[in-house]
This record gives C-alpha cells, structure tokens and sequence, in this order.
C-alpha cells in the first residue's frame, strides 16, 4: 500500500488496533478481518487471533517547553466476549490441570533455550507450553525432572524482544503450571496498522502499556505512554 499518507489519499484506508499481552496465545484487534491481522503478524509467534477489541481514550504526542512533567496520558482497552467467550475462559479458568514446583531458578540463555527444573513431569504433554507466573515457555521436550526449552522458547509470547529478535525472559523461581496462574502485572502492547479491503498492512505506531490488570467484567485495562 506504499507510505501511510499515500495511502490515506486513496480514501480506501482505514485504521485498526491490535492489542499482544504476554503469555497470550491470541491476539486481540478491532478489525474486521482477524485473518488479515494474523497475515500481518506472521513474523511473530502469534498465530490466532481474536475480535471484539474496544479502544478508549486519548492518544497523543506532546511538548511543552520548560514543563516539569511528563504527559502521560491514558488509555482503556476494552474485550467484548465473542460466541465462545475465549478471552472470558481465559482469564478466570480453573487452576492448572498440572503443577509442580521448580528446584532451581529458571535463567534463560540469551538465545532464549534453557531448562526447567522441576520436581516432576508425570503427565504432561511430551511437548507443548508450560506457564511460569505470566509467562508462557514452549518446550519441545521433558526431561527427567525437567522441561526442555529450545531456542526462542523461552517467553514464547512476547510484546517485548531483543537480541535480533528473541524474547526477552529473566530469572524466574514461581510455580509452573499448564495453564497461566495469573493475568496481573503482564506486559503488552498496543499498535494501531493501517488496512485497505480485507488486507492489513504496516504498522502505524504502537504503546505500550506497561503491565495489564483485569476486572470482574473480563475487561483489560492497561495504561501508559506512547512508545518510541
């Protein structure tokens, strides 16, 4: 579609909103093409997307000389439940169906490979995602005692990269678990992408919000300033 401003002079152009939240398999957008966006995001490790995101409040650059404060400003990001209420489950479901307790601190390498120590295995999967706190750990193998993580497994869903690209994971000591334990102080991001017809195409910009928290309403509120 070229430069935005090109773009926007076609009059074919519009605007969409992808939301990413740590250890979240599924994306979240306001457009209506989920497909388009999942296409968009085929770099990452995002492969599912959902509907019903709702963005709320300002959102705005600004400076003003000689001020001693920074503006901040706000913004709500809102979920609407689709039929099945994915993101509803998602974020009130039952504790994990496993658990076990790790013998040592999880400390990935910079490639994001490592291993999990833990008291057991029995009964999970031979491969598959394990949760420690917020984040999630794709593992390609169990060990004894142990989850396997290959390179780039390491916080498998990630807003946030570096080094060329890997997630970024530091030392973690919580309980791992088949399913997350917790939705509080996970980093995401939002990004809006420009899209002509059914296609969604270059990012536009993107915040970050900093950590998400959720409410009783299934409702996910993060807050923050513009990124670079």
């Amino acid at each position: 579609m070229g430069a935005t401003l090109t773009a926007l002079k076609t009059g074919n152009t519009r605007f969409c909103y992808v939301l990413a939240i740590e250890g979240y398999s599924y994306l979240i957008t306001d457009n209506a093409s989920t497909a388009a966006v999942v296409t968009a995001w085929a770099a990452s490790s995002w492969t599912l997307c959902l509907p019903g995101l709702k963005v709320s409040g300002p959102i705005k650059r600004s400076i003003h000389p000689w001020q001693d404060s920074i503006d901040v400003p706000t913004i709500q990001l809102a979920v609407q439940p689709d039929d099945n209420d994915t993101f509803g489950k998602a974020v009130f479901q039952a504790k994990g169906t496993f658990n076990t307790r790790m013998t040592s601190t999880f400390n990935p390498a910079t490639d994001g490979s490592g291993t999990i120590n833990v008291k057991g295995t029995a009964g999970w999967d031979a491969s598959g995602t394990v949760f420690i706190g917020g984040q999630a750990h794709a593992y390609a193998s169990l060990g004894a005692g142990a989850f396997n993580i290959s390179a780039g497994g390491a916080n498998a869903h990630s807003p946030f990269s570096a080094n060329a690209g890997l997630n970024l994971a530091g030392p973690r000591t919580d309980t791992p678990s088949s399913t997350s334990r917790t939705w509080r102080a996970r980093s995401a991001t939002a990004s809006s992408w420009r899209t002509s017809g059914s296609a969604t195409s270059s990012q536009v910009s993107a915040w970050s919000p900093g950590r998400s928290s959720t409410s009783t309403t299934r409702t996910t509120e993060a807050r923050g300033r513009p990124a670079a």
